[in-house]
């Protein structure tokens, strides 16, 4: 049988989950990156606070369907920076998975309190941005597992299982 690892093909000529997993982070931190990037080029988006810091509900500046402010676009930023560092190996991918499954996770329970509640200030979220930031805590925590699994698979501390 041919050795298929310099592709990262099996020898159905399929991806591997090593290499999934890593296209997986690559994408996630590419979009993450224009996303966060692109808010800062927002018209408008960078004087968004009131002289009295944050009064009164505003709408938000959007890209896309998304809410864009600074706080927002260094998290996206980093969050895509983060992705794409990790998407060079296996097991940066898994550890990016479960530190931004926990950011992600935090910021869209954020969101929505910060939508639900009301906070006294001008909530820079939209249920898209929850959405998207739920969507992607629950798509790292499987690229955490499945990065863990693969990772301990290639370190011989699990036996005897299919990843």
């Amino acid at each position: 049988m041919a050795d298929h690892t310099a592709t990262g093909t099996d020898a159905t000529g399929r991806r591997s989950l090593p290499q999934a997993l890593r296209l997986v982070a690559l994408v996630l931190g590419a979009g993450y990156l224009v996303l966060g990037a692109g808010g800062f080029f927002v018209p408008g988006n960078a004087a968004l606070a009131t002289p009295d810091g944050f009064e009164g509900h505003v709408a938000p500046h959007t890209l896309l369907v998304f809410s864009v402010g600074p706080v927002l676009n260094v998290i996206h930023t980093l969050g895509g920076l983060a992705g794409l560092a990790a998407a060079r190996s296996v097991s940066g991918t898994a550890l990016f998975g479960l530190a931004g499954s926990v950011g992600f996770a935090s910021v869209g329970a954020f969101g929505v309190l910060a939508l639900t509640y009301d906070t006294g200030g001008r909530p820079d979220f939209t249920w898209a941005d929850v959405v998207l930031h739920l969507a992607t805590a629950a798509v790292l925590v499987a690229l955490a597992h499945l990065g863990f699994r693969v990772v301990n698979r290639e370190a011989g501390d699990h036996p005897g299982g299919d990843v």
